[in-house]
């Protein structure tokens, strides 16, 4: 017999999961290594020291350093 899978559920809201949690060291040394333009927008205005205690951003684009 074929089982027939149906969705049994949905996230309404942005969702993300990694295999190993991040601190926000770690994730804006990853920034100042690929980032620098940041033409993928890996750093979002939610990641603001000054909005939730996160990540800051200092420069222009080409030039953008991360803290």
């Amino acid at each position: 017999m074929r089982r027939m899978w149906r969705a049994a559920g949905a996230v309404l809201s942005d969702f993300r999961i990694g295999r190993y949690e991040i601190n926000n060291q770690q994730y804006a040394a990853f920034l100042n290594a690929v980032a620098v333009d940041d033409a993928h927008a890996l750093y979002s205005r939610q990641h603001d020291v000054t909005i939730h205690g996160g990540i800051e951003r200092s420069g222009s684009p080409g030039d953008y350093a991360y803290t």
